[in-house]
């Protein structure tokens, strides 16, 4: 009787040890006094409805917090979520990646807020508490490094090859995880061509099968970026004149043309305006024709100038949201060639650059 009760005792130990098993979060960050923090989570589903879940929220004191979390539901043993972290007097503010596992209570480090701050480092993260989280606080910590080698000048494609295999060795452990989808996803409006080693993974994970929400979202995306890339590939845009007359690609069909894309609010544009003045003198009467679109946020900025100051060829303005889109482009000015048939020949911020392509093709029209 007494080995019976021993036994079962032993067996109850275990059902209650087991019961206690929680999943909650540790926050250490010594830099904040106090502060708000959230946890958020939003899959592809609820992101294509502008939908998110607000799972927790807490008071953070002398920078510490412990937060329970077994009021989430875990449809799998693990949920990637978003923290944000928030201080009182709103001078700190951070997103960050969370991998929570069920069961298991994960801490989360953050220093250096001081030179996050003064924007002399990035926050120094760390993740611990399982194995994924071991895992994915050395995957996250490459990452924002490869970001800050990028923003000292590294080349972009050695950056995305990095990616690509950053991304790949952990998906082979964590196949189910968004965070590796997510980080290139941020980062496929911003690729410049086809031919970057980052779309070309993006290729290849178009051609495989996955029951991860988020390697279909990022196929999407992916095929998204293809079919901007072929568009961005045509002379297609719509503008206005100052008089308020409407121009498009119709207007300037069947020669070779320059789209020059500028505001009148950035000086290196305006610094640049002599360029385009000496392209038109060299090859304007040769057959070249150059379109200035300005792309200005405030279209009286570009009227107000414009009054006072001339362009070679012609001066209009258009929607600089649409555009920037189209083109897949962010810094001014930004050129653009195209041949009679209206299809792009190349592009580029420096119009010198683009002045081989413009003699070999003016060469062809004669």
């Amino acid at each position: 009787m007494k080995k019976i009760f021993i036994a079962m005792t032993v067996v109850m130990s275990c059902i209650m040890l087991s019961c206690s098993c929680h999943s909650s979060l540790e926050i250490d960050i010594p830099e904040l006094n106090s502060g708000k923090v959230y946890v958020v989570f939003a899959d592809p589903d609820q992101i294509n409805s502008r939908q998110q879940e607000n799972l927790a929220e807490a008071d953070i004191k002398q920078g510490n917090l412990v937060l329970d979390l077994d009021s989430i539901r875990f449809d799998s043993k693990y949920k990637d979520c978003t923290i944000s972290i928030i201080s009182d007097e709103r001078q700190f503010r951070c997103n960050l990646p969370l991998p929570l596992e069920k069961g298991k209570t994960i801490k989360l480090t953050i220093t250096g807020i001081k030179e996050y701050l003064e924007s002399k480092e990035a926050l120094r993260v760390s993740y611990s508490g399982s194995k994924q989280a071991e895992v994915f606080s050395e995957y996250w910590k490459q990452v924002n490094d490869s970001f800050i080698e990028l923003a000292k000048g590294e080349d972009y494609n050695k950056i995305c090859d990095k990616w690509v295999k950053l991304n790949k060795d952990f998906l082979k452990q964590y196949p189910q995880s968004a965070f590796p989808y997510t980080v290139i996803i941020s980062q496929i409006g911003n690729i410049p061509n086809l031919d970057n080693p980052l779309l070309k993974y993006c290729e290849e994970l178009s051609t495989q099968e996955s029951k991860n929400k988020w390697h279909n979202y990022l196929v999407e995306a992916y095929k998204e970026r293809v079919r901007k890339e072929v568009i961005a590939k045509k002379m297609v845009f719509a503008a206005k004149d100052m008089e308020g007359r409407d121009f498009s690609e119709r207007n300037f069909a069947n020669k070779l043309t320059l789209l020059h894309f500028w505001a009148v609010q950035s000086p290196k544009c305006v610094d640049a305006l002599a360029k385009i003045d000496a392209m038109n003198k060299k090859y304007g009467d040769k057959g070249l024709q150059i379109v200035n679109i300005s792309i200005d946020p405030m279209p009286n900025a570009w009227i107000e100038w414009s009054k006072n100051n001339n362009l070679p060829q012609y001066n209009l303005f258009a929607d600089g949201a649409i555009i920037t889109q189209r083109y897949n482009f962010n810094n001014i000015p930004f050129y653009m060639l195209f041949d009679k048939q209206g299809n792009l020949i190349a592009k580029d911020n420096m119009l010198e650059s683009l002045e081989q392509n413009i003699v070999s093709n003016l060469d062809k029209q004669e």
